[in-house]
């Protein structure tokens, strides 16, 4: 295998480990000099078995990072640990406070939790 077959190989294994070092391995750029090699059918002096290592080191890592993509969405679609809960002894008390804070504009029982972030001065993430 050439030198620049096997930074590409290499770079393909490392990138569908999530160990090129670049944002967690979802991306990077190969390596310096192997762009004509991903763009171009193999040469003529490539074997089989090197030209195999270098599409299934890409398809590898294209399965892994919809793998990633896949877990992410299913998470956000399942997750029912997003909300929190005040609770009062009467309807008074939850009357004056929501009055008091100025929440009471978005609602009286369940209040978008980014409008009090922002109200608090609580930068949330995305």
């Amino acid at each position: 295998m050439t030198k620049d077959l096997k930074k590409l190989a290499e770079w393909g294994r490392k990138r569908a480990r999530g160990q090129d070092g670049k944002n967690g391995g979802a991306t990077g750029e190969p390596p310096a000099g192997s762009e004509a090699v991903v763009s171009a059918p193999p040469a003529p002096h490539v074997t089989l078995e090197e030209s195999c290592v270098m599409d299934v080191g890409a398809a590898e890592a294209a399965f892994r990072e919809r793998i990633k993509r896949e877990e992410k969405r299913r998470r956000d679609t399942t997750d029912s640990e997003y909300w929190c809960c005040l609770v009062f002894q009467s309807r008074a008390q939850k009357n004056d406070f929501l009055n008091s804070t100025g929440w009471i504009r978005d609602g009286n029982k369940y209040i978008d939790g980014r409008f009090v972030a922002k109200k608090l001065g609580i930068r949330l993430q995305d």
